[in-house]
């Protein structure tokens, strides 16, 4: 029989609420323990807001009571230590990082000079409160851009010495440009910069300042102007340039340059093809001035003394090298074309051009050597130069050449002229050169002028390394004609012949006066045959009466010459005659003396010996003295007036063909020895050929 419990309906459900109850208690700890769990979390949250919320609390406080000036020394010292330079912060520094574009305004800001410069100047740049703002999305990616730059009253102080250091560069770096980042916004009030360059002689004082129409959007929405003294002579620069604001890194950034400096004038239109970066700009600009050497100044380069200018070109600067292509103009009265390039090799600048005219006006070379006033118009030019020759009484160029500006740079130049315009006693055809100047030493070798008939060539050379220049020249003359440099006498050359001759000559001055008066060397002229006008062969010898009739009676009689040979010695600047030969067929000439350089004086004595008997001769010798400028020739009275008493006192005592035997000059004068004048001539460096010497050796022909 079964036990009651397990039977009935009352007791059947026993297992069932066991499990429930079970179920229950489950249920009931487990939401006991999310109760707790809940609890936990929301404290969790609650203090963790909490902590977060009084950390804020306490940087807002302590930003609040935070002081930036705090940073001044150790910003400063860091910078410093990076740039080389001292740098301190007088004023205040502030600083509002919290912005995708930050920004930072420091007063009083110093920037020293470099260790080796010595002390008691101006710190290279002392700047008033400058703000400065940049964007940190583009810094990310490795680009600085500043959406402003704001400058109030900097005073900037650069300064270089005589062997080029300049306290503007900093490490190792120099030439290249300034390359700075993009700026959307550039403000500079009242900026003041003084420049003392003692290497250029240069000394500028000026002030800059910028504007921008914010609202414009023409190419000049920016605008910098500049105005101040260069070496005493008023300075002024107006930039434009497009607005700032639309700046991008790969867009280039155009400008518009209108500069005065002195009487120089530049304009430039160009673009710098990378935002900011000095290094990498392409403009074309148009130069002109009163003398090309003024632009030393403005660039560094060394150009020659020249008559008024007008030159344009397209310029390229890649960072230490700068290209000038389509180079054209005029300076003075000549054209001139070409292209150049300046760049920066070791450390100097070089200079290389190959440049040319089509035609060249000789007066516009009197400059380059210092002969005429540099920065006069053509017309002005020609009066200046006769005024300062009157003035000086002068010939040769007194000009200081300037030897700083020799060894500051080196160059290779070629120049050449297809044609040229000379005086009707200069009949030049063209003209050619090469130039190079390397440390200090200049060099024109070749340098050929072309005539009608032959060349005049040679070399030169200056070197200006040591304390005082020495000078070096040595010229040719061959195959020239003597009847295209002598002015025709009646319609007709006075003389014709063959003209070969040299010149060597070495000097110590700095300029051509200065060199030709301390000169030593030689100089030979010789015609080693030819024809001379006979009425001038009889005046040579003072043959009064034949002379005269073959000049009034325009008689076209010649007469050989046999040669002519002037051979000089030239010691201390002083020209001295060792020998002076024309030998014609009727008159044998000689002479003696000297010319000085230093003094530009002439003391020389030219006698004349007939080879045939004539019925009235003066035996006197000529007398050629004065300046070069302004020579006097005169026959010396006392021979004439001995000669003038002999004759009235045998005309006294005898017949009166008697009175007139002093002036009757028997002849006898000898042929010279033309084939050993000339080749003395020859073995001293004249260029005379063996034919030349063969024709002087020849038997004399009969008259």
């Amino acid at each position: 029989m079964a036990h009651p419990s397990s039977t009935g309906p009352e007791h059947g459900g026993g297992p069932a609420l066991a499990g429930r109850l079970r179920r229950w208690r489950a249920r009931a700890g487990a939401s006991v323990r999310d109760t707790f769990a809940d609890r936990r979390r929301r404290w969790r949250l609650i203090r963790t807001t909490t902590i977060w919320a009084l950390f804020a609390i306490a940087i807002a406080v302590f930003f609040a009571l935070f002081s930036w000036d705090w940073f001044r020394g150790p910003l400063a010292r860091y910078l410093s230590a990076r740039t080389g330079r001292e740098i301190q912060i007088e004023g205040h520094l502030h600083v509002h990082p919290f912005s995708w574009s930050p920004w930072a305004t420091v007063g009083g800001l110093q920037v020293g000079n470099p260790k080796w410069l010595d002390g008691g100047r101006a710190n290279m740049a002392d700047l008033g409160k400058t703000t400065v703002q940049l964007k940190l999305l583009p810094l990310i990616e490795g680009h600085l851009e500043l959406p402003l730059l704001d400058i109030e009253h900097p005073r900037i102080a650069l300064y270089a010495d005589k062997t080029g250091r300049n306290n503007w560069t900093f490490g190792k770096g120099g030439g290249k440009g300034a390359k700075l980042p993009l700026i959307q916004r550039f403000v500079l009030d009242d900026g003041r910069i003084r420049i003392d360059d003692l290497q250029r002689r240069l000394r500028f004082t000026g002030t800059v300042t910028t504007t921008e129409n914010a609202g414009a959007s023409s190419a000049r929405a920016f605008r910098l102007e500049g105005a101040g003294s260069l070496n005493a002579a008023p300075f002024r620069a107006h930039v434009t340039g497009g607005p700032l604001v639309h700046v991008q890194r790969d867009r280039p950034y155009p400008f518009d340059m209108d500069l005065h400096a002195g009487a120089t004038h530049i304009l430039a239109h160009g673009t710098i093809t990378r935002p900011f970066d000095f290094g990498h700009i392409q403009t074309a600009a148009t130069v002109t001035g009163p003398d090309l050497a003024d632009l030393y100044l403005l660039t560094g380069v060394v150009l020659p003394n020249t008559p008024a200018y007008s030159l344009s070109g397209q310029v390229v600067r890649d960072g230490t090298t700068y290209k000038v292509t389509h180079f054209a103009g005029r300076v003075g009265q000549s054209d001139l074309h070409g292209v150049m390039t300046l760049e920066k090799i070791k450390g100097r600048r070089f200079l290389k051009a190959d440049l040319a005219s089509r035609v060249l006006v000789m007066t516009d070379l009197g400059a380059l050597f210092g002969g005429a006033e540099a920065g006069k118009a053509p017309a002005e030019e020609k009066a200046a130069a006769a005024a300062a020759k009157a003035a000086t009484g002068r010939l040769l160029p007194n000009a200081p050449l300037d030897v700083n500006r020799i060894r500051s740079m080196d160059a290779d130049v070629r120049y050449r002229a297809d044609s040229v315009k000379a005086s009707k006693r200069l009949p030049l055809r063209a003209v050619s050169l090469h130039l190079s100047l390397k440390q200090g030493l200049l060099r024109l070798d070749p340098v050929a002028f072309t005539m009608p008939h032959g060349m005049v060539a040679g070399r030169a050379r200056i070197d200006a390394r040591g304390a005082v220049p020495r000078s070096r020249v040595d010229f040719q003359v061959s195959n020239m004609r003597i009847e295209d440099i002598l002015p025709k006498v009646q319609g007709a050359p006075p003389m014709e012949g063959a003209l070969e001759a040299r010149a060597t000559l070495s000097g110590e001055g700095d300029s051509v006066h200065k060199a030709a008066a301390a000169s030593n060397g030689r100089v030979t002229i010789a015609i080693p045959s030819g024809q001379m006008r006979q009425s001038l062969a009889e005046l040579m010898g003072v043959n009064v009466v034949p002379g005269l009739f073959e000049l009034l009676s325009k008689s076209p009689k010649q007469s050989p010459v046999r040669c002519a040979m002037v051979d000089f010695d030239v010691r201390g600047g002083v020209m001295s005659v060792r020998q002076f030969v024309l030998d014609t067929g009727v008159v044998l000439t000689t002479g003696q003396g000297s010319i000085n350089l230093g003094s530009e004086t002439m003391n020389l004595k030219i006698q004349g010996h007939t080879k045939k008997p004539r019925l009235v001769r003066i035996i006197a010798p000529f007398d050629v003295t004065g300046s070069l400028l302004h020579p006097h020739m005169k026959i010396e009275t006392g021979p004439v007036i001995a000669q003038a008493g002999a004759a009235v006192g045998l005309g006294a005592l005898l017949s009166p063909l008697a009175a007139i035997l002093p002036f009757l000059a028997p002849g006898g004068a000898h042929d010279a020895n033309c084939a050993a004048l000339l080749a003395e001539a020859r073995s001293a460096g004249a260029p005379i050929g063996r034919d030349q010497l063969a024709a002087a050796a020849a038997p004399p022909a009969k008259h």
